[in-house]
């Protein structure tokens, strides 16, 4: 029995097509419509097992370029090797009178093998010769391994190998042996391909051209075979440098400070594995704050006042694909200086709401002066968390309803995920994913999970205990979420997910997690002390010394500056994050990926004694002066919100009236002003950090069950 190819006729459906498209050869005068003037045969070389058939497709056109219905006969250069049926079916051997059955053996039961051409032929009108090789059935295909990887825009060479176990001798040794013989030189060209055309791409002779870095398998087809992927891989930079234009090497401009609206083009260019520099490289840039400073393609434009700190990235699935390891550039530092414009600030209670009514939000208006209370925003549930992302368009509430969002500009509500129940720990800085946990609404740790939820209604359901903070990557690309357990689980937000769910162990009760600015690391405030971890490949780092044990930890955006929250005041750690460049040898992707990084401390202390932290609240700008360089932090009993300069001292801020402490704000980006809600008061109050003062409080409506008032807990402020 013959065992036919079928070859696609594609190439005469294509022509039948633009004929009819009233191309630029419907213009031309033919004098006879059916005279044949060229004849093509697809496909333009075929590789044959002997005994095998494949069918070939022959195209007559006339002298305007138009398919002509025509008869063809064929002919071949060695009819002891290949045949023809006037169909076009080619045998590898000799065809029986009827074209039923393909003998591929000669007269000894030996395969056929070698080469010859085919032709057609119409109203005497012969295609150019196409080349066949017949061989013994290809069993298996090898294509040699290539060591290393190879840098962007270079090219590597790669080598394959047909195999037969009909062929014999088998060979002793080489990519075939032992069961095989190898039958290269007998087949027709092989079909290279490459299963990431992002990473590399190939020409018709197995030469490889690296695009963007990451890995990809390179494979060949022959005869309907396929061979096992060979490992390739386009080198990783190991270090992106974020720039202006026209900076000399080792002068870099990496700050800018912009007027309102104001722009700034940033380039990125990096060196990779082998030490091959690049100038625009493919990486992407990124704004950690959006609502100071947004980017598209290189060109960066100010927003508002504050701070925003630019990032290039080499992250899936842009960058480093199938690695999962992503690459960060130094942090190129916005400053756009002047004062916040008013906004609105958003309150609300965690405290269930009398019989009868809904839990509401009160828009405070800031550009009245006073501030004014808005019209109520009914919510389905009563909230236990209320989180606003970077960019400030979305904000994300855990009620009793399940997960709600708020439309910030419209200040509108939607149920967006009735089943996922439980706190909101985390909002990505675009505002499209929030990480929500059970922890606080089910104690059964068998019981507990966290969601990670889109803005496309998707989300990732991980059944895991004590999830009790978490942040996101400035890129999401990962989100940190830590445990009360010792654990870190990394994830993907992205839908679908880039990678699955890894869990880092280590020890103690985490309370707090941040990003650094530039991201190469990642800060865990935990029982043992201010735990790091290195983003390209989740590994633990040193813990870094503090003054005492560490209750939250908050980034700045536009400085790699964190800031740690202890027993009687702060640390500020400046983090000064240096080339991998600087190790011998610099090879990331064999050896440890994460930059040399060094800290120096200093710690304020408020002078209260031991205290507990609600929240702390860090500015945009964290580059020293008075814009935008305040650290608040709001104490749990205590009727004072703390505030600190870095490079200054801490100061003491007394909340007006009966207040008994601040539960829960948010700060301006220009870092000159948060909004609290009061205990107490039950007000939300506007302090003015730039002379220390509770400077108005706007009355709440908030009730509890039993009818009396109750405070404003949950405290957003719309950045912009």
């Amino acid at each position: 029995m013959r065992s036919v190819i079928i070859v696609s006729g594609s190439v005469l459906l294509l022509a039948l097509v633009l004929a009819g498209c009233g191309g630029g050869s419907s213009n031309k005068i033919v004098s006879n419509p059916n005279q044949v003037v060229s004849v093509t045969v697809s496909p333009n070389s075929v590789s044959l097992n002997a005994g095998d058939v494949v069918q070939i497709n022959a195209l007559a056109v006339n002298s305007g370029g138009t398919p002509v219905t025509a008869t063809f006969t064929y002919s071949s250069s060695n009819f002891a090797l290949i045949t023809i049926s006037p169909t076009g079916l080619v045998c590898g051997g000799v065809w029986d009178s009827a074209f039923v059955v393909c003998k591929g053996t000669d007269s000894l039961g030996n395969p056929l093998a070698g080469q010859a051409t085919l032709t057609a032929t119409s109203q005497g009108v012969i295609s150019s010769a196409i080349p066949v090789s017949v061989h013994p059935k290809i069993t298996s295909l090898v294509v040699d391994p290539v060591a290393g990887c190879t840098s962007t825009t270079q090219t590597q060479q790669f080598f394959a190998h047909a195999c037969s176990t009909l062929a014999l001798p088998h060979d002793a040794s080489g990519p075939c042996a032992p069961n095989a013989k190898e039958i290269t030189t007998l087949v027709g060209p092989f079909q290279w391909n490459a299963t990431n055309s992002q990473v590399a791409s190939l020409d018709a002779n197995g030469l490889v051209t690296a695009h963007n870095p990451g890995t990809a398998g390179i494979f060949v087809t022959n005869t309907n075979v396929s061979s096992p992927v060979a490992n390739y891989r386009t080198c990783m930079p190991i270090e992106i440098r974020l720039h202006v234009p026209g900076d000399l090497p080792g002068h870099l401009t990496t700050s800018a400070n912009l007027a309102l609206s104001g722009t700034q083009t940033v380039e990125a260019d990096y060196t990779d594995e082998k030490g091959f520099a690049l100038g625009s490289a493919p990486v992407t840039i990124l704004s950690n704050d959006t609502a100071v400073a947004t980017i598209s393609g290189t060109t960066v434009t100010a927003q508002s006042f504050g701070g925003a700190g630019i990032v290039a990235v080499c992250v899936p699935p842009g960058c480093g694909i199938g690695l999962n390891a992503p690459v960060y550039s130094n942090l190129f530092q916005i400053t756009v200086t002047g004062a916040s414009p008013a906004t609105t600030v958003f309150a609300t209670s965690s405290f269930t709401p009398p019989s009868g009514t809904s839990p509401t939000i009160i828009p405070i208006d800031t550009s009245k002066t006073p501030p004014v209370a808005g019209t109520a925003i009914n919510l389905p549930g009563t909230p236990n968390s209320f989180v606003v992302s970077a960019n400030g368009n979305s904000a994300y509430l855990g009620t009793t309803a399940g997960l709600v969002k708020l439309d910030t500009a419209g200040q509108t509500v939607t149920l967006v995920a009735a089943n996922i129940l439980g706190t909101v720990l985390a909002v990505s800085n675009d505002g499209t994913s929030a990480i929500v946990s059970n922890v606080s609404v089910q104690p059964d740790p068998t019981q507990q999970h966290f969601f990670v939820f889109n803005s496309a209604g998707v989300f990732q359901d991980f059944i895991v205990p004590g999830a009790v903070a978490a942040a996101y990557d400035a890129d999401g690309f990962r989100a940190y979420v830590v445990a009360n357990n010792g654990n870190v689980y990394v994830v993907s937000p992205a839908n679908p997910p880039q990678l699955s769910m890894q869990t880092l162990t280590i020890g103690g009760s985490s309370t707090s997690i941040a990003s650094l600015a530039s991201d190469p690391y990642v800060y865990v405030a935990n029982s043992s002390g201010l735990n790091v971890i290195a983003t390209c490949n989740n590994a633990q780092q040193p813990t870094v010394t503090t003054t005492s044990s560490v209750q939250l930890v908050a980034p700045m955006a536009n400085a790699d500056i964190v800031v740690a929250v202890n027993a009687t005041g702060i640390d500020i750690e400046t983090v000064t994050v240096t080339s991998i460049l600087s190790t011998n040898p610099p090879l990331p992707f064999t050896g440890p990926c994460q930059p040399p990084v060094a800290y120096s401390d200093q710690f304020i202390d408020f002078g209260l004694g031991a205290f507990t932290a609600h929240q702390l609240l860090t500015p945009t700008n964290g580059i020293g002066g008075t814009n935008g360089s305040h650290i608040v932090v709001l104490p749990a009993g205590i009727n004072k919100v703390l505030v600190a300069v870095p490079g200054s001292s801490g100061a003491l801020i007394p909340l007006a009236g009966a207040a008994t402490e601040a539960l829960s704000g948010g700060m301006t980006p220009d870092g000159n002003t948060v909004w609290v809600g009061v205990g107490g008061t039950n007000t939300v109050d506007q302090i003015t950090l730039t002379n220390n003062t509770d400077a108005a409080q706007v009355a709440m409506p908030f009730k509890k069950s039993d009818g009396t008032p109750a405070p404003p807990d949950l405290v957003i402020v719309r950045p912009k």
